[in-house]
């Protein structure tokens, strides 16, 4: 058992709370307010592939182009300053030489 410890409740939290709870649930949910669009789009197909109509796959969108904020932050700056804005670097790729070799020590 979780025992709760006894505290001494103020009656403005007490009387907020309650405004607060009576805010939240006073539109009761009605499921006839909304569509389902996917459902509806499923019984589409159907009635198409039915009628022996041609069901044809929609072209998978594009894929959003991703900004590098930091890279595009640092760019504007440069830009602003009037400096030569430097180029990101690419992900992935290999570097056109080897890393330098540590020396032994003697």
């Amino acid at each position: 058992d979780f025992a709760i410890p006894k505290s001494k409740l103020q009656p403005k939290k007490i009387e907020l709370a309650e405004m607060l709870i009576n805010a939240a649930s006073e539109a009761k949910f009605d499921i006839g307010d909304y569509t389902d669009r996917y459902q509806q789009r499923v019984h589409e197909l159907i009635e198409m592939k039915k009628r022996g109509q041609e069901i044809v796959r929609p072209e998978e969108p594009e894929e959003p182009r991703v900004i590098n904020l930091m890279e595009a932050l640092r760019q504007s700056v440069a830009k602003a300053k009037g400096e030569r804005p430097k180029r990101a670097k690419a992900h992935g790729k290999k570097a056109s030489h080897p890393p330098a070799r540590r020396r032994k020590r003697a």
